[in-house]
């Protein structure tokens, strides 16, 4: 989930088949996020964005890049690999789209706390295996990806960053 603004939005929007591409809109305006959902792997990303103006008017697509984020970008992501799902992308030849695929993996858990009731445990998170290497993002903000596939949503850096 995500809340915030942006004062640019790159949107492709849905009007595509096999043999033609979508439109790319890009809309240089300020916007409240109203909602961000989709899914995040090492494949890939494949967000969905809706986005509010100044008069309440809702304009949504296909997250693409360049982005430019106004105030904040809260972003929220959860982790199901800790609860046992992976998630990857193959080529669907009748869409001629890579497509999600769900795998069911063996869940993996940590030490419950000491005052944890009996049969309570908690997955564990990519945050909680590995902390992601400390990088600034560039005064602009946007989409960055670690070398390990993982992508992130940054905020503009103040002019003192």
């Amino acid at each position: 989930t995500c809340v915030g603004s942006l004062s640019k939005a790159t949107l492709r929007l849905a009007n595509c088949s096999k043999t033609s591409k979508n439109e790319i809109v890009v809309l240089e305006e300020r916007f409240e996020i109203v909602s961000l959902t989709g899914t995040l792997s090492r494949h890939g990303a494949h967000l969905h964005i809706a986005l509010a103006d100044f008069q309440g008017n809702v304009v949504g697509g296909h997250l693409m890049d360049g982005c430019q984020v106004f105030t904040t970008a809260e972003l929220v992501v959860g982790d199901c690999a800790g609860a046992g799902f992976t998630f990857t992308r193959e080529m669907d030849k009748e869409t001629g789209f890579d497509e999600l695929v769900v795998a069911k993996t063996t869940p993996r858990t940590r030490a419950p706390p000491q005052d944890a009731p009996p049969g309570y445990s908690i997955p564990v998170t990519a945050a909680a295996r590995s902390p992601p290497p400390q990088k600034k993002a560039p005064k602009s903000g946007g989409w960055f990806s670690r070398s390990d596939g993982r992508s992130w949503l940054a905020p503009p850096r103040g002019e003192d960053a």
